[in-house]
């Protein structure tokens, strides 16, 4: 019996592309503890995509842009991971890195002031 590792990346449409759904990936990292507040996942791709050389990375993935990650066997697939991009690194091989919700809540700016405060 063999047992067939697969993976799913799965960027959903907005205004500059259609949804885009990758299944060759090198390396994913998915970090969850309950020290960090924020769940991270680091994706590598292979730069030897026929996709990523007809468009310009800067353009296709950005910052903010939501992702979400399936892995499983024999294409019984799992959600392990949805979150936004946090950073693009365009060198070879392509490195992307990823934060959950907490990304959108890190974006709010928080100014607190109080007439009565003393130190």
């Amino acid at each position: 019996m063999t047992v067939a590792m697969c993976a799913r990346l799965i960027f959903p449409a907005n205004d500059r592309r259609d949804m885009l759904i990758i299944r060759k990936v090198s390396d994913i990292k998915i970090e969850s503890n309950w020290r960090q507040l924020t769940d991270t996942a680091e994706i590598t791709l292979p730069r030897n995509v026929l996709f990523f050389e007809e468009n310009d990375l800067r353009e296709v993935f950005k910052r903010g842009d939501s992702v979400e990650i399936k892995l499983g066997y024999d294409d019984v697939l799992i959600t392990e991971f949805t979150g936004y991009i946090s950073q693009v690194f365009a060198n070879i091989p392509i490195l992307i890195r990823c934060q959950n919700e907490m990304f959108k809540v890190k974006q709010i700016p928080v100014n607190y002031s109080h007439a009565n405060v003393s130190l």
